[in-house]
């Protein structure tokens, strides 16, 4: 990177190993917005219209009648492009990347984006061997659980390497396990995603993951039958069956910060290198195969600055019914994804579940300290938080699940492991749940009278309500008992909110509990 900003056209060609396409164009759009650095994103679609424009390939990639570098010195590429097909034959880039002298003496530096299985990394050291000495290699990865990591040093980087190791932790995330009553095709057991009564404009944004593109359709029509009709584009489905315009459509809506969608229900393929900003929170309806991708689609959420998220996983009961000593047959023990048993095509989901779905679901071990020992993340920072929670693991916590969710659980039938909730101390206090609604209304009012005002005095510069108070803290708020705010400091306090915040805005929410609960009182004492 910093040979490219220096001076592209003066130093060596940069090649990013990247395994998905969609995420290989976000990747090219901020080399090019960011850094002014001219990217190419090399796959098989891109290939296909490189070829049929012969005067594009020699002008950005290799002139070789000229012997000529083109302009592009960047290029973020699938790893396939260097793996011979079917029928023996090398696709157009790696055939120049192994062949053409001029072209691969220039290669400076490859990075291996370490992110997923495909069968194509396992060619990585036959190409190593194939470029030239010089070529230098790094290897970025974010969630690679350990007996990867030695394979990729082993055979990637060789004996000769600088590590460098930061933790993967994400401290502003909340994480939560629970065990549905019967089984995941329980509609009831969805309830809890939506804010009761439903309003587009207090519902948070919500990601759920499913493993079956027939249980997230029912669940997404389960949701819809549970809102008003004007208000079913709220709830959206988004997978491999639906068409790009739609999916562009549905993008659209729940990315951006006024759009219509607020609960979003997709499979993990469709939403692999999506980017999905501003998530309250995930949902994995089932723990994937690995615990690398189960930290992914939870990285999804509270990535927008200052937020906080959740990230709850759901499991079945039959989980339980698994002991851990069933995964020590003689498979690679440092595998934290290990099966107890080849799979044959006839295996039933019980039969795949991995070991570190079980320990997630059966240890009461803080989850934050479970995760950074699946990935061998020994950090200093490895368990910090800094959000109100830690996660379900810490009973002296009192930590109340429902006060972060839109609405409560389904009775008391979504239970955590029988060992945490055994050590459950009493619950907290909150405010009265009648009491709630109209102290939320009463802020959502003000929100709407600051950003909508005209008057630099009163929005400060503030147009969204969201950069004022996120849905979060306004729901930490009205579930809040009333004698924990004495004073605007308070706010400030359990919110964890900033000293600059806390003058501009303190004082007025304050003033709206304070006046909401006199008149509560004297409504009830006439």
């Amino acid at each position: 990177m910093a040979h490219l900003l220096e001076d592209p056209a003066n130093h060596g060609i940069i090649i990013v190993i990247s395994p998905l396409k969609r995420l290989q164009g976000s990747q090219s759009q901020s080399f090019e917005e960011q850094f002014n650095i001219e990217t190419l994103a090399i796959n098989e679609d891109t290939l296909a219209v490189l070829q049929q424009n012969p005067s594009d390939w020699k002008r950005k990639i290799y002139d070789a009648s000229r012997r000529r570098l083109g302009s592009c010195r960047n290029f973020i590429v699938t790893p396939e492009q260097f793996c011979a097909d079917a029928s023996n034959i090398t696709p157009r880039f790696g055939k120049l990347c192994f062949e053409s002298q001029t072209f691969r003496t220039k290669i400076k530096y490859k990075i291996n984006g370490v992110d997923a299985f495909r069968p194509a990394w396992g060619n990585f050291q036959k190409i190593k061997i194939a470029l030239p000495v010089t070529t230098t290699w790094h290897a970025t990865t974010a969630t690679l659980p350990p007996h990867m990591m030695d394979t990729v040093k082993r055979k990637i980087l060789g004996d000769d390497y600088v590590y460098v190791r930061t933790t993967s932790n994400r401290p502003n995330l909340i994480y939560a396990t629970l065990t549905v009553p019967v089984s995941f095709d329980d509609m009831k057991t969805y309830d809890f995603c939506l804010v009761r009564p439903y309003h587009p404009s207090q519902q948070p944004r919500v990601l759920l993951f499913f493993e079956s593109i027939t249980l997230e359709a029912k669940v997404t029509n389960h949701l819809k039958s549970l809102v008003p009709e004007m208000y079913w584009e709220s709830i959206a489905l988004y997978h491999s069956d639906m068409s790009p315009q739609y999916l562009a459509h549905v993008y659209g809506q729940f990315t951006t910060r006024n759009g219509a969608v607020r609960v979003l229900c997709t499979t993990s393929g469709q939403s692999t290198g999506i980017d999905f900003p501003d998530v309250d929170i995930v949902i994995l309806v089932g723990y994937p195969s690995s615990l690398a991708e189960l930290l992914q689609r939870g990285g999804r959420c509270g990535r927008a600055p200052g937020s906080t998220g959740l990230f709850l996983v759901l499991f079945e009961p039959w989980i339980h019914e698994i002991e851990l000593k069933e995964f020590d047959t003689g498979y690679n023990s440092s595998n934290p994804d290990r099966i107890r048993a080849p799979l044959t095509k006839n295996s039933s989901k019980k039969d795949r579940v991995v070991r570190s779905a079980v320990l997630c679901a059966q240890s009461t071990t803080c989850l934050r300290k479970l995760f950074a020992e699946g990935l061998g993340d020994t950090t200093q920072n490895a368990t910090e938080f800094t959000a109100q929670h830690c996660c379900t693991r810490h009973p002296e916590d009192q930590f109340e699940l429902s006060s972060l969710l839109p609405s409560p659980l389904h009775g008391t039938a979504l239970i955590e492991s029988s060992e945490t909730a055994a050590k459950k101390r009493t619950r907290n206090v909150y405010r009265k749940p009648q009491e709630r609604s109209g102290l939320d209304k009463e802020l959502i009012k003000w929100l709407d009278l600051v950003t909508q005002s005209d008057d630099p005095d009163i929005n400060q510069g503030y147009f969204y309500t969201d950069d004022i108070l996120a849905y979060s803290a306004r729901r930490r708020i009205v579930w809040e008992r009333p004698q924990l705010f004495e004073s605007a400091k308070d706010v400030q306090r359990i919110l964890s909110e900033t000293d600059e915040w806390q003058e501009l805005w303190g004082e007025d929410i304050y003033t709206i509990i304070q006046e909401y609960d006199i008149e509560l009182r004297s409504s009830c004492c006439p």
